[in-house]
């Protein structure tokens, strides 16, 4: 009797130690306690969103144009675009070519090699009189994304990325810099010459 008693007071100071809410069965015969858990496991929160980036205060996200770029926030792109002289021979042949082709464009405000190059791919675009109905524009962060996640499966590593399409296939892209002229590249990639970017051998 007295070993009954003792464990029974042993499974309660047990239980009252751990601070878990347990509902205990206890038996007066030989059979084993049978102890039933009753805990409630809490839900794991929710990892807070990234904060954001304080190097992109004042940077464009997300889908843009060229009205945006005009604004006085980004004095860069209308110094650039007015500074820059169109070869018209390939702004000639460029404007043909141009008709049945969409043009995706990933950026960055933030980048200096976006800042050249993005105006005058404008300049260019303007003299070769192109539909901008075909042109897609897509500001990214300095990890090349973007909020709406724009940029999945385009592999774009650097920026600007400047991508040619006709009939919804990738003609080829021009990558941070043109290898001759953005003009002369754009030629390559449109009459569907070899064509590599600055990136690849």
């Amino acid at each position: 009797m007295k070993t009954k008693i003792s464990l029974i007071a042993l499974v309660a100071i047990t239980v009252s130690a751990c601070g878990g809410s347990k509902d205990v069965a206890l038996k007066t015969s030989n059979e084993p306690v049978a102890v039933t858990e009753n805990i409630k496991v809490p839900e794991t929160p929710k990892a807070p969103a990234p904060a954001p980036d304080p190097r992109m205060k004042g940077h464009l996200m997300g889908r843009i144009n060229k009205e945006m770029l005009q604004s006085e926030n980004y004095p860069w792109f209308t110094s650039n675009y007015e500074e820059y002289t169109v070869d018209a021979d390939y702004a000639q042949k460029l404007m043909p070519l141009l008709d049945d082709v969409e043009i995706k464009v990933y950026m960055g405000t933030w980048c200096g090699d976006s800042k050249r190059e993005i105006p005058r791919l404008y300049a260019i675009l303007d003299a070769a009189e192109f539909d901008y109905d075909a042109l897609n524009i897509v500001a990214v962060d300095r990890s090349k994304q973007e909020p709406r996640d724009m940029t999945r499966n385009m592999q774009i590593k650097r920026v600007p990325t400047i991508i040619f399409y006709k009939q919804g296939k990738e003609l080829n892209r021009i990558v941070e810099y043109p290898r001759e002229s953005l003009e002369a590249d754009m030629f390559a990639i449109l009459t569907e010459q070899p064509y590599k970017h600055s990136y690849q051998d």
